[in-house]
């Protein structure tokens, strides 16, 4: 079951966006240690979302997360991903609430400049924006 508590908010998001962007920094090329340790974190975006009120299946679909993903729905992990802006999705039927409910949606997104060590992925995350 996830948990939010360990996590600092840092302010809003924007979906499509780049958190680098979201938090002021104007030259994305620049190799600096402020620019570095952005990526020293795991980031989370929360959302709610209505059960649809139809059969059938449903997915959550993404279109271009860099790099490391993972998503869980209303607290239980629903899987995760790993790439640079390819578009993939996942079936979330069995982790929605019943039609017309309320879901809480959790994407945690790591993308280190350097892959050697990702021990840190691994953690709680740290850091919270609200899409």
């Amino acid at each position: 079951m996830l948990s939010l508590d360990a996590a600092e908010p840092v302010g809003i998001g924007h979906v499509p966006g780049n958190v680098h962007l979201d938090l002021g920094f104007d030259d994305l090329n620049l190799d600096t240690p402020e620019l570095i340790s952005v990526n020293d974190h795991e980031w989370l975006y929360v959302r709610t979302i209505e059960t649809p009120a139809r059969e059938g299946r449903s997915f959550l679909r993404f279109d271009g997360v860099d790099y490391f993903s993972s998503v869980w729905v209303n607290g239980q992990y629903a899987g995760g991903h790993e790439g640079c802006y390819s578009d993939w999705e996942l079936e979330v039927t069995d982790l929605l609430n019943p039609t017309g409910s309320v879901n809480e949606i959790v994407l945690a997104v790591s993308m280190p400049w350097r892959v050697d060590d990702r021990a840190h992925i691994l953690e709680p995350a740290t850091c919270v924006g609200k899409f």
